[in-house]
């Protein structure tokens, strides 16, 4: 077991955490903001044993099944929720190392989580095309993983109840992948018994039954003393499901993000396909999963990439997009207070120099306000505007414009409670279209000269002919005067720049 400290600067700077008890602390940011620095890292620990299947020979190979665990450095909470991730491969391939970017960047906003291995297809050209061109071998691999993950699930559990090195909350443990990790986190998820799952009377017999036969050996066994159940979330990156009528009101909700151009993983409903392989196999993709969890009143979110192949949620801006949606998503099942306020869209668009925010809501019940919230940089955010609650029982629409932002920003809502609580909305970011039309008058001028059309932070500087810098100063406003009194008579340079720095007009200004 080896234990390193990350010292990180991914996604931005940290919070002060105060000393907390074994209460789930959802204050101060924790859960949607990066609330710590550093996170620990223990990698290499065992949760199981199980065999592969070479389905070419029909044998069977020894696997040790090992997990990585990410946590907050530091933190003193003693029950956490628990996030297990299963990396992409197509079953074929793949390592845990592969979603380290996600572990670790939902660590720091006070999860603790962890990526485990799962048993792949026995390596060799044969088995891939053998399992790809018979939907039973595939839905065996499906099973597999599966099993796999829910001992994983069964592991943290026992250390729950026993020794709490993990410090864990058993009672709120998501589940999720990326792509083939995906689709063996949503079968987990949504498979409620053997009958359920198609071709289930088949194939769960040979694996162990329902949860599986991955397990330590006697007598340190963890079944069937502990289970499975339980599951609060489900975190979809670019996968699918078999049948979406698996999914139930009853069910943990999903947040989905793929592209819906995805050309491995269907969108809407097709074949999967993988180095050129097409399978006999069809899944349903996140617009149909989203599809049916709307229609039964499942709370879901989906990100789509429009345009987005199979890994365009594996680019920066996107990953970096899904995992502060999914931070906001799962903060408000994890902290007990999915209502008052149920959000279902929220977006931000540049109207004539305006940045136009505009949200819907199903559900308002004690609902207090909504803060927004704006920030440079997508990470550090502070409050620009307050928009009361209509507090409306079966929801409401809301329009709201804010000025004063001419480069790229970061908006989301903070949606208050009557009692104080609050959750976050997803963050949405603002690609102002439009230049401010900076005027200066009159021109020429004797004793001030008036420069108007400015926002909020643009940089005034007076230039002389000679380029030697006169006099300086920061809007506050839309205008702004110059002094000339002291400024000899004839050519000056009135610049403009805009809040980083950026030069945006050079108007020249006659004194006389």
């Amino acid at each position: 077991m080896n234990k390193t400290l990350l010292l990180l600067s991914l996604l931005g700077a940290s919070f002060t955490l105060k000393a907390q008890d074994n209460v789930l602390d959802c204050s101060n940011g924790r859960y949607t903001d990066n609330v710590f620095e550093s996170v620990t890292k223990t990698t290499d620990i065992i949760f199981g044993y199980n065999t592969t299947t070479d389905y070419s020979t029909q044998t069977t190979h020894d696997q040790t099944l090992k997990l990585d665990f990410y946590e907050p450095a530091g933190d003193p909470v003693e029950k956490r929720p628990l996030i297990i991730l299963m990396f992409p491969g197509a079953f074929v391939q793949g390592q845990r190392s592969d979603l380290d970017q996600f572990c670790i960047a939902l660590a720091r906003k006070g999860y603790a989580t962890a990526t485990i291995d799962y048993r792949l297809v026995f390596n060799s050209p044969e088995n891939q095309s053998i399992v790809f061109n018979n939907p039973i071998f595939l839905a065996d691999e499906v099973i597999k993983a599966s099993a796999d993950l829910k001992a994983a699930i069964r592991f943290f559990k026992h250390d729950a109840a026993t020794s709490n090195t993990y410090k864990i909350d058993p009672t709120k443990i998501v589940v999720g992948g990326g792509s083939a990790g995906a689709i063996a986190a949503l079968h987990t998820a949504y498979t409620d018994d053997e009958a359920e799952f198609p071709l289930g009377a088949l194939l769960y017999a040979p694996n162990g039954g329902f949860e599986g036969n991955t397990d330590f050996p006697a007598p340190n066994n963890l079944l069937p003393t502990y289970n499975a159940s339980g599951i609060v979330a489900v975190l979809n990156i670019a996968g699918g499901i078999a049948d979406t009528n698996l999914i139930d009101a009853h069910n943990p909700p999903v947040y989905s993000s793929q592209g819906d151009a995805d050309e491995v993983v269907p969108y809407n409903f097709g074949v999967i396909s993988y180095g050129g392989l097409n399978s006999t196999a069809s899944l349903f993709g996140s617009h149909l999963i989203q599809t049916r969890a709307n229609n039964i009143g499942l709370y879901n979110e989906l990100y789509t990439i429009p345009g987005g192949g199979h890994e365009s949620t594996l680019e920066p801006q996107h990953t970096f997009k899904i995992i502060s949606d999914a931070s906001a998503f799962l903060t408000p099942i994890v902290c007990g207070t999915l209502m008052p306020v149920t959000l279902t869209s929220f977006s931000v668009q540049s109207n004539n120099c305006l940045a136009v925010l505009r949200w819907q809501t199903a559900t308002e019940k004690q609902s207090s306000h909504y803060d927004i919230e704006s920030s440079a940089d997508g990470v550090h955010f502070t409050k620009a505007a307050v928009v009361n609650s209509k507090n409306a029982g079966t929801g409401a629409d809301y329009t709201f414009s804010v000025n004063g932002y001419t480069q790229p920003t970061w908006f989301r809502l903070k949606m208050v409670d009557q009692d104080g609580g609050f959750t976050f909305s997803s963050v949405q970011k603002f690609n102002p279209t439009c230049v401010a039309s900076v005027q200066i008058y009159p021109n020429p001028a004797q004793a001030q000269a008036t420069v108007s059309g400015l926002q909020r932070g643009m940089q005034v500087q007076m230039i002389d002919a000679a380029g030697r810098l006169l006099w300086s100063q920061k809007a506050t406003n839309n205008t702004l005067h110059i002094p000339l009194t002291s400024f000899a008579k004839g050519l000056l340079m009135v610049q403009v720049k805009d809040t980083n720095g950026k030069v945006l007009t050079n108007s020249k200004l006659i004194r006389n």
